[in-house]
């Protein structure tokens, strides 16, 4: 029986294209929901099918320093688009690797209460993300964007069909 614990051996942020020079601890990434609706489509016996996603949820990253401090250093201000790159490398039990890499387009929804003193200097920055790709080792898991539209659970664009019909293929 495999291991299926993995242990994060290493995490690169990368904020509007500019590494953050501390550690990451935290990380958590924009949910995505898959909606079901439940048919029965001429057959005695019900079945759920896919109809969709659920809005993605919102996600966090908690950063060393003030949030000041942060957002003027790489350029982004609450309630402005920020570009997001985040690279975990894991390792499991057989010393196999596993690269996940998450690429985001967010919003910051609040900006975190000034630290007080003695208090340890970090924040957790609370977003929701409008565009969304996850990899694993190369391979895509998501590639969500809700402006362009783009929905690709794995699969290749669900959308794509529908864009062709009204002349926006890509």
């Amino acid at each position: 029986m495999q291991n299926k614990v993995s242990t994060l051996l290493s995490r690169v942020v990368t904020i509007n294209g500019v590494e953050f020079w501390k550690p990451v601890e935290e990380f958590t990434p924009p949910t995505v929901k898959k909606t079901f609706v439940e048919s029965q489509g001429g057959s005695i016996l019900k079945s759920k099918q896919f109809s969709g996603l659920d809005v993605m949820g919102e996600g966090s990253i908690k950063l060393s320093g003030t949030f000041d401090d942060v957002s003027d250093t790489l350029g982004f201000s609450p309630g402005e688009p920020i570009i997001v790159d985040v690279k975990d490398v894991y390792i499991d039990g057989q010393n196999g690797r596993k690269l996940v890499h998450h690429e985001m387009t967010i919003v910051v929804e609040e900006t975190p209460e000034t630290v007080e003193i003695g208090e340890k200097v970090e924040f957790d920055m609370k977003y929701h993300a409008d565009a969304y790709k996850k990899t694993t080792n190369s391979k895509v898991n998501y590639d969500i964007d809700v402006d362009v539209p783009r929905l690709n659970l794995g699969k290749g664009d669900l959308l794509a069909g529908l864009k062709n019909l009204n002349g926006m293929g890509e």
